[in-house]
């Protein structure tokens, strides 16, 4: 069940309907026929899935290259910006990279003398000589008339050209191939500010190639904001200048969400024990509060990952609905779920019978389960105390509401959350850092000397 967060590779797992964009997307990059250098831009947040467009549309490619002529195959880079750290090496791999596909491409004409001028262009940014073996070969007779330091790795600044005179030749060559250099940069905007400054460097100045085309996968506020961090008030004029064919990825639907995971939680309950699930009662959970807690597939992910590692282990001694919701409570309320398994005698009925607690008790009750609450950072505080008061009937009297029955013997049955006996199980993978409830701690500290020394040894 085991799920690592990845995108998509293939047309086939696409359940957000994203394949059909992917698809004209790479036809749309190969009819193009402007011999002018072309950015594209695939804009969206985190979980929104430029990752899989984009392997989706290098599916297309490479499914539409194989029934293409030899000279007029793409050349194809996909980088990633992350395997690279640092201003200069990020220039130097992104060239690197892209000769490197060019001589595995044996159908690119023109290769060699391409490549070579790649190689010095590389040289006047990065200060590298171009590598022996990437240098022009030369014949035995030239070689017998000059000197071993002739023939010494060279410098672009040594090959008698200076910059504009490499790229201009190079532009020249590019422009009459049909072969397009296709360039896929994903993930621009999780880089360092300097180094999304430095990938939009190599775009609109340094690699602005003929016959090239980009496509930039990034979050534009973020992106956005990082130039602005180096050229103040210029992001957003920066971006508009660079990419000229913008294409914003929406969020993922609340109804393909709620698909997704349900069609993954599934797979779950059907390990659940034999008259263990009580469809109501999780209909309940899941309709009231739970289905709002996720909004991107990475959610449903970690959730399901972590669902899906703890509760084979315990799924014999746990009620299934209880620990799928408490579970979802450690996914986004982790600091919420530590109070709760550090504050057992308010969430059950351990110590003092609700019915027995007067109304100064039930107060002080309600005081410690609303500071609880107060440690929410992504779930609103109404929706959690709901699902709280279904897990935790005991605190339908400290609200003093009145929504459904609740028997202790009926819940130590079924298992429930609620219940002393089995609360402690549901926090079975969750390391301890202390057997002293806050609550208890607050109420030494108010203790004298000897008071607290007495409750201690007690």
């Amino acid at each position: 069940m085991f799920d690592a967060d990845r995108p998509i590779q293939k047309s086939d797992q696409d359940r957000l309907g994203r394949a059909t964009f992917a698809k004209y997307l790479a036809r749309c990059i190969l009819d193009h026929t402007n011999k002018e250098s072309l950015v594209i831009g695939l804009y969206g947040g985190f979980g929104t899935g430029k990752t899989s467009i984009i392997n989706l549309s290098l599916e297309e490619l490479q499914y539409a290259s194989n029934n293409m002529f030899d000279n007029e195959k793409p050349i194809i880079l996909n980088f990633s910006v992350w395997s690279y750290a640092g201003q200069q090496q990020l220039i130097y791999s992104f060239f690197r990279r892209l000769t490197s596909e060019m001589r595995q491409a044996d159908y690119f004409e023109n290769s060699a003398q391409i490549i070579h001028l790649i190689e010095l262009y590389i040289s006047f940014f990065t200060h590298k000589p171009v590598p022996k073996s990437l240098q022009p070969y030369h014949s035995w007779i030239s070689r017998l008339f000059k000197t071993k330091k002739a023939f010494a790795d060279t410098y672009g600044w040594e090959s008698g050209r200076d910059l504009t005179s490499v790229k201009a030749e190079l532009n020249q060559l590019l422009n009459t191939e049909k072969h397009k250099l296709i360039i896929f940069i994903d993930n621009i905007s999780r880089l360092p500010d300097k180094e999304i400054d430095q990938i939009f460097q190599i775009v609109k100045s340094i690699g602005d190639f003929a016959n090239t085309i980009y496509i930039l996968s990034l979050d534009k506020k973020q992106t956005i904001q990082a130039i602005n961090n180096i050229h103040p008030e210029s992001g957003n004029e920066l971006l508009e200048k660079i990419v000229q064919l913008p294409f914003d990825i929406p969020d993922i639907s609340d109804q393909d969400l709620e698909v997704i995971l349900l069609d993954r939680l599934n797979k779950v309950i059907k390990n659940t024990p034999p008259d263990t699930w009580n469809a109501d009662y999780w209909a309940d959970i899941y309709y009231s509060s739970l289905k709002y807690f996720f909004h991107s597939c990475r959610d449903i992910t970690h959730y399901i990952n972590t669902l899906s590692f703890g509760y084979e282990h315990v799924k014999a001694l746990v009620n299934p609905v209880d620990f799928f919701a408490i579970t979802a409570i450690e996914i986004f309320e982790p600091q919420v779920f530590l109070e709760i398994r550090d504050n057992k005698d308010l969430f059950t009925d351990l110590i003092n019978p609700i019915g027995k607690l007067n109304n100064q008790e039930l107060g002080e009750d309600k005081a410690r389960v609303d500071e609880i609450l107060n440690n929410c950072q992504k779930i609103p505080v109404e929706m959690l105390k709901f699902l709280l008061i279904r897990l935790f009937p005991r605190l339908q009297t400290i609200y003093k509401i009145d929504i459904f029955y609740h028997s202790e013997s009926l819940a130590r049955k079924n298992k429930r959350i609620c219940s002393s006996d089995v609360f402690d199980i549901y926090f079975r993978l969750i390391i301890p850092r202390g057997f002293i409830s806050s609550h208890e701690i607050n109420t030494l500290l108010d203790m004298t000397n000897d008071e607290a020394g007495f409750a201690l040894a007690l």
